[in-house]
């Protein structure tokens, strides 16, 4: 599954997540990474883009202790982030987790796949 992804040595990979469609998604380590104009852009001092990937705080209603720290996020300060989404409990998470903007992405067990 990875040569399909154009990766042929696992110890190039940061990340790999089986979605719920069955497809896995790849992220190579950044020294792997093909550069982008972004990247070629970037100004000195400047963390590379593979540093800021995404952090999964939640995963299938079980919260992710190391990603809420790399987070520098409290479970209560989740919790309330969820409720604002109108969220109750982490339990009815599938996925939250934050972009590389600082955004919190959540998806619902109650999203049904059509």
């Amino acid at each position: 599954m990875l040569r399909e992804q154009g990766t042929f040595d696992p110890n190039q990979v940061e990340k790999a997540l089986i979605e719920s469609d069955g497809h896995l998604s790849v992220l190579k380590k950044s020294e792997y990474q093909n550069p982008t104009m972004k990247d070629l852009n970037n100004s000195v001092g400047q963390p590379p883009v593979s540093h800021l990937a995404g952090t999964e705080v939640i995963i299938d209603g079980n919260v992710i202790d190391q990603g809420l720290a790399k987070s520098g996020l409290t479970l209560q300060k989740l919790e309330n982030h969820l409720r604002n989404l109108g969220i109750k409990s982490v339990e009815d998470v599938t996925l939250a987790m934050f972009t590389p903007e600082g955004n919190l992405y959540v998806d619902k067990k109650s999203d049904a796949l059509l």
